[in-house]
Formats: C-alpha cells, structure tokens, sequence
C-alpha cells in the first residue's frame, strides 16, 4: 500500500477549493476505499491554523483547527478509518 504525507499546501488546496483540488480529492477517496494511506502531520495543522488566522481570522482558523486536528493526531487517514 502507497503512502502520501499532506502538506499543508493540499490541505488548503482542498479546504478553498483551488486549481488541483481533484487531485487531493482522488487522493482522499483512495483512502477511504482503503486502497492508500494518507499521514498529515502536526506541524501541517498548526500551519493551516496561523495561515487561516492571518489571511481570515480567529473564527475560520478555529474551525479549521478543530476539523483538522484529530486527523493529524491518528497520524493516517484510510485503511482502518474507513467512513461509510
């Protein structure tokens, strides 16, 4: 099984909808199918957190903060964290 790391680049790629948001979609759907694993890091979410806090303000980085930060913690995203 392949492994992909994250940056914090995709992550905001997917969160604002960017050029290349297919690509990280793809990427998201293989490991909910189980077919890849997905790692983000910490330092990733704290990076989503100041950049989101900078350019939008308190309230959009905490939501961000709060929907990123438990992925980061499990470490992968796929194989067994299947949602359905």
């Amino acid at each position: 099984m392949k492994n992909y790391i994250l940056d914090t680049s995709a992550i905001l790629t997917f969160i604002e909808n960017e050029a290349g948001v297919e690509d990280v979609e793809k990427l998201l759907l293989d490991a909910v199918e189980g077919k890849i694993q997905i790692f983000i890091s910490v330092i990733s979410t704290i990076e989503l957190y100041y950049i989101s806090l900078r350019e939008q303000g308190k309230k959009t980085a905490s939501n961000r903060w709060s929907s990123n930060k438990t992925a980061a913690s499990t470490t992968r995203y796929g194989e067994n964290n299947r949602r359905d």
